[in-house]
């Protein structure tokens, strides 16, 4: 079972669900910088990694998980909210937007 972290079918619980969703959506944003893209530019025309760029790659992927691991909470706190409370459908019709 998924901690509480106060996202829940109410007013207050979509607000907290929002909040971690912009957040994320945030994070995730600047993994796409051309910064970030460019750790993997020099290995791949080389063909490897040295040390210090699997590092660099390590920690994108960090920030990448972590931002991903919050939306599926949020998700799954939601999910267990809306089918707990017989929302099932509307729960289904809004994920995917």
């Amino acid at each position: 079972m998924a901690p509480q972290t106060g996202m829940d079918a109410t007013p207050g619980g979509f607000a907290a669900a929002a909040s971690v969703v912009e957040s994320a959506a945030m994070a995730l944003r600047r993994l796409e910088s051309p910064a970030f893209l460019a750790i993997v530019e020099g290995p791949v025309a080389r063909g490897y990694f040295d040390p210090e760029e699997q590092e660099q790659l390590r920690d994108w992927f960090g920030r990448y998980l972590t931002a991903r691991e919050a939306l599926h909470e949020c998700i799954v706190e939601l999910r267990s909210d809306a089918m707990r409370d017989g929302h099932g459908r509307a729960f289904a019709v809004a994920y995917p937007a």
